[in-house]
């Protein structure tokens, strides 16, 4: 049997997430494919997360982390666990390739199970392991849960990268499991596999070799709720300590359900809204403008109907934002836009900050004077731009 690990397990998670294809697991008392990772009553519809009556919620899963039964209890011979027969990844979808630089990863419960091939490495694991850190796909094929997945990776990954992946797999998109494949865009609208408190609460009851710092340090990075990659960096960007590059704002609410007044809905369009970044604290809210999932019909090779498509529905949702943002402001709530050109530039992102810094002075509820201080420090400016770099998901362009 195989069972992938750490960032071979994240590429499987990804492309059950990205292609929103099943995957089971057993139930600790019961070997038998009986459960799905993600919850059957899971939302599939389609509908724009700006007019969600309310945030993401994170699935029930079908395990409990404090559970008393552990690896051991299931059953099975773990002994089996091997990492140099062939393994056939195609039954997860096109991971991409595995070498030297990003081998594939698998789990052993034995130091003699090591491997000395050069584009595998082993993570040894133990047996006493809660029962739900193992997954089937099949009989002979197995990955870690989400929750050892991130535990795992804390070893390869520094907290800011470490907590990009959580606030993934607790958000409710999916990058594209091969990371070579840049030029595809995210998978939007999923559900997420993993939420804050889960983590918290694996961690506990598991005994993991692992960078306690770097995964203790990303936990208190991360957020729930995240919709995009971009909502994930601009949070970091914005809440991250000055000593890795970020402005040290409060951490913000993502996709924070707002629900107007029952007297002021004859004024408004819609009687919910979902705000990206939201600060309770001075009704800040901030709208990540990302264009990487809309058609480019200069770039494109598109046909005329396409073209004419992208054109009405720019205008549409131009109209939309509009008047989104009017009655937004018309709620007291100052929108802050933030876009994909703007996380390409230290310089550009600093305006962002004062605005956000200027709207917390103004209301005087959170003291942030230390952070206007820092906005415009340059020792604060060569590390927030080694952090922008760490962010970007595509190539930095000249400011």
């Amino acid at each position: 049997m195989h069972i992938l690990a750490a960032s071979s397990s994240l590429r499987a998670i990804r492309a059950i997430r990205y292609r929103d294809v099943g995957i089971w697991l057993p139930e600790p008392a019961d070997t038998r494919i009986s459960a799905s990772l993600e919850s059957p009553s899971r939302l599939r519809t389609a509908t724009s997360r700006r007019t969600a009556t309310k945030k993401p919620t994170t699935p029930a899963l079908a395990y409990s982390h404090l559970a008393d039964s552990t690896l051991a209890d299931l059953g099975i011979d773990f002994g089996t666990a091997i990492v140099n027969k062939r393994i056939e990844t195609f039954r997860l979808g096109d991971l991409g390739p595995f070498n030297r630089e990003d081998p594939l990863e698998l789990a052993v419960f034995a130091s003699d199970r090591k491997t000395v091939r050069k584009t595998v490495r082993a993570n040894i694991l133990r047996t006493d392991l809660p029962a739900s850190a193992l997954i089937r796909v099949d009989p002979s094929l197995w990955i870690t849960c989400p929750e050892l997945t991130v535990m795992l990776l804390a070893k390869q990954l520094s907290p800011i990268e470490l907590a990009q992946v959580i606030m993934e797999l607790c958000g409710s998109h999916s990058l594209h499991p091969d990371p070579t494949a840049r030029h595809e865009p995210p998978r939007y609208n999923v559900s997420p596999v993993m939420s804050l408190e889960g983590l918290a609460a694996f961690a506990q009851t598991a005994r993991v070799r692992g960078d306690k710092a770097t995964l203790r340090t990303a936990y208190q990075l991360a957020c729930e709720h995240s919709a995009s990659p971009m909502e994930t960096n601009v949070t970091l960007l914005l809440s991250a300590s000055p000593a890795l590059g970020g402005y040290g704002f409060p951490k913000p609410a993502l996709n924070a359900p707002l629900m107007p007044p029952d007297e002021d809905l004859p004024h408004l369009s819609q009687q919910s809204y979902a705000l990206d970044l939201f600060w309770q604290d001075c009704l800040a809210d901030i709208e990540c403008e990302g264009t990487e999932h809309h058609l480019d019909p200069l770039t494109a090779n598109a046909s005329g109907d396409a073209i004419s498509a992208w054109r009405s529905g720019h205008i549409l949702k131009e109209e939309s934002d509009r008047r989104r943002l009017r009655e937004l402001q018309y709620l007291g709530i100052q929108v802050i836009p933030v876009t994909s050109y703007d996380l390409r530039s230290e310089y550009r992102t600093r305006s962002v900050a004062r605005a956000l810094a200027k709207r917390f002075q103004t209301c005087g509820v959170t003291d942030v004077s230390d952070v206007i201080a820092r906005i415009d420090n340059p020792a604060a400016a060569a590390t927030r731009a080694a952090l922008l770099e760490k962010l970007s998901l595509v190539p930095a362009v000249p400011s």
